[in-house]
C-alpha cells in the first residue's frame, strides 16, 4: 500500500500448486513490471522501492529520501510422503520429505549513461546494474548487499514393530545468496560512504573514492535425530519363558514336568531337572534374541 510521497514499483509473482492428499508442491514464477524510457526515468518521493522490477533509460535517477532497489522473493515448497507395512508380524514403516527451496528475482536497472543516487540513503539488495557510471550522491549512504535465501530439507522414517520402533529424524539447513552485480565502467562517490558486501563487479570498473567491503557469511546445519521405543530385551526374554512355561512348550518340556512333579512332592528329581531344563532354555532364548538383533521371536510349539 502506498502513501502520500512514496513509490513502490513490485513484481508479480505466478503461483502454481498441486496436491494430492499429504504430496505435492507450489511453485513460483516471477514476473516483473517493466518500465521503459527514452530520456531520464526519476524516481521521486519521500521512500522509493523498487521490488524485482526492470527500467531501462538514458539515465535512471533516485532522488527520494530513502530509495530501495531490492529483488522479489517467493518460496517454492515440496512434500512427500510413503508409508508401507502393517499387521501383527510385519514392521509398519513410513518416510516423509519436505522442501523449501527460494525463488530470487533480481532487480534490473539499464542505463544508456547514469544511475543516479541522490536521497538520504539508498540500497541495492538484489539487483542487476548496467550502465557507463554509478553515482552515488547520498548523503548517509549508499549499501550494495546480496539477497539471500534458505534452503530447507526436512526428512522424518519411522517403523514400528510389535514389540519395538525406530524414528529418525534429519533437518539440513543451508542459506544461499544472489550477489548484486555492478556492471558499470566508473562508480562516483560524490556523497556518503559506499560499502560493498558480496558483490560482483565489472572486470574493468574504477572506484574515484574510498569504499568499505565485506562478505557475506552464510548459515548452514545439519540435525539428526534418532529415538527407539520399545520394551527392554530382557524383559521379553522373560517374558517369552513365562509363556513357553505356561503352555508346556517344548523348549520347557523338562520345566513343565518338573514342575509337576515338585507338585506331586517328587521334590529332588524336580529341582534338578527343573534347573538344567532352566538353565537350557535360557541359553536358547540368549542365543535367540542376539541372532534377531534384540527382536522378540516367540516360537510356542
Amino acid at each position: 500500500m502506498s502513501r502520500e510521497g512514496q513509490i513502490v514499483l513490485g513484481s508479480h509473482a505466478l503461483q502454481t500448486s498441486a496436491y494430492d492428499g499429504d504430496n505435492g508442491q507450489m511453485t513460483h514464477t516471477v514476473a516483473p513490471n517493466v518500465t521503459t524510457s527514452g530520456e531520464t526515468a526519476r524516481f521521486s518521493g519521500n521512500s522509493v522501492k523498487l521490488m524485482g522490477s526492470a527500467v531501462q533509460a538514458t539515465d535512471i535517477v533516485f532522488d527520494g529520501g530513502q530509495s530501495e532497489v531490492v529483488a522479489a522473493q517467493a518460496m517454492n515448497t515440496r512434500r512427500e510422503s510413503t508409508a508401507s507395512g502393517g499387521g501383527l508380524f510385519r514392521a509398519k514403516k513410513r518416510h516423509t520429505e519436505y522442501r523449501e527451496t527460494p525463488v530470487i528475482q533480481p532487480s534490473l536497472l539499464k542505463a544508456k549513461n547514469t544511475v543516479q543516487f541522490r536521497g538520504k540513503t539508498a540500497e541495492l539488495v538484489g539487483a542487476q546494474v548496467s550502465a557507463k557510471t554509478l553515482v552515488n550522491k547520498t548523503t548517509r549512504g549508499l549499501t550494495v548487499a546480496p539477497p539471500t535465501g534458505m534452503m530447507i530439507h526436512k526428512a522424518e522414517s519411522s517403523s514400528r514393530g510389535l514389540f519395538s520402533g525406530t524414528r529418525v529424524k534429519q533437518n539440513v539447513g543451508q542459506e544461499v545468496m544472489v550477489a548484486t552485480t555492478l556492471d558499470v565502467d566508473k562508480i562516483v562517490t560524490l556523497g556518503a560512504k559506499l560499502k560493498l558486501i558480496s558483490t560482483e563487479l565489472g572486470e574493468k570498473v574504477s572506484v574515484d573514492d574510498v569504499y568499505e567491503t565485506a562478505k557475506r557469511e552464510l548459515k548452514s546445519w545439519n540435525i539428526i535425530e534418532s529415538k527407539t521405543t520399545g520394551i527392554p530385551a530382557p524383559v521379553l526374554m522373560v517374558g517369552a519363558l513365562v509363556l513357553t512355561i505356561a503352555t508346556a512348550g517344548s523348549g520347557a518340556s523338562g520345566m513343565y514336568f518338573a514342575i509337576q512333579g515338585l507338585m506331586t512332592g517328587n521334590a529332588t528329581a524336580g529341582a534338578a531337572l527343573a534347573a538344567a531344563s532352566f538353565k537350557t532354555l535360557c541359553l536358547q532364548m540368549g542365543a535367540n534374541f542376539v541372532a534377531n538383533g534384540g527382536n522378540a521371536i516367540i516360537e510356542i510349539m
